[in-house]
């Protein structure tokens, strides 16, 4: 019987999805970057007007939670040519230039939000935090949708201080989702879709971690939790982490 005393075991799989959410930030940042929403549209006439995008040579990336999607992001970064920090309470990567949260906002040209969620955190990613950022920064969110305050985005991007959004995660996640597939009305789904119809946002259904190699990465560590709990009757990569 399952009691307080006698909680079920949980478990969970670390490692399977870490690039393929590390990759996503990436390719999302570049798409804004090169305009790509714009370009697409402006395909059927050919016009490349106002379609100047930028690169990510010398530019400069902060990640903000360097866990292990973070620091699978920092190491991208700087294979991309990026000025690289990190911003995290726990500095627990030596080749990471780790800064103060705010410091970092001031300086980037591309904000990745990669953090656990908190109690303390909810809601970090607001107008008060972000109006201290670089006119024109991108806001990148593939951590959790709590993190950002998204009635903020709007009032962000029509000041100029926010040059873009793309997010994979949502706040009300459960609630969107059901709301974007039946078509019904709901506030922070018809806030997003608002959003969604700018030319600077890119918004994407969870769908970071959905690679073939994520996939089978999955598929072999569960056999590997599975075989391991068989046999010592404890879960390799127990719930919450030991870490």
């Amino acid at each position: 019987m399952i009691t307080r005393k006698n909680p079920p075991l949980v478990a969970h799989l670390p490692e399977y999805c870490t690039r393929a959410v590390a990759e996503q930030a990436a390719l999302l940042w570049m798409a804004l970057l090169r305009k790509l929403p714009e370009q697409q549209e402006n395909w059927p006439k050919f016009k490349r007007d106002a379609l100047t995008g930028g690169e990510n040579l010398g530019r400069s990336l902060l990640v903000a939670g360097v866990g292990r999607i973070g620091h699978e992001i920092v190491k991208i970064g700087k294979g991309l040519g990026m000025r690289t920090n990190g911003a995290d309470p726990i500095q627990r990567h030596p080749d990471v230039e780790y800064v103060p949260l705010e410091n970092g906002v001031t300086t980037a040209d591309v904000i990745v939000s990669a953090m656990n969620l908190t109690k303390e955190n909810r809601g970090l990613f607001n107008f008060d935090l972000l109006r201290l950022a670089k006119p024109g920064a991108l806001l990148i969110n593939i951590a959790r949708g709590e993190l950002v305050r998204s009635a903020d985005i709007a009032r962000l991007l029509d000041e100029g201080i926010l040059g873009g959004v793309a997010f994979d995660v949502y706040n009300d996640e459960t609630v969107v989702a059901d709301a974007l597939r039946s078509g019904a009305t709901q506030p922070e789904t018809d806030r997003l879709r608002a959003l969604a119809e700018r030319p600077n946002v890119i918004f994407t259904p969870h769908n970071a971690f959905n690679t073939t190699e994520a996939l089978a990465r999955k598929a072999d560590l569960t056999v590997e939790q599975v075989v391991f709990f068989l046999e010592s009757k404890r879960f390799k990569w127990p719930f919450p982490a030991s870490d």
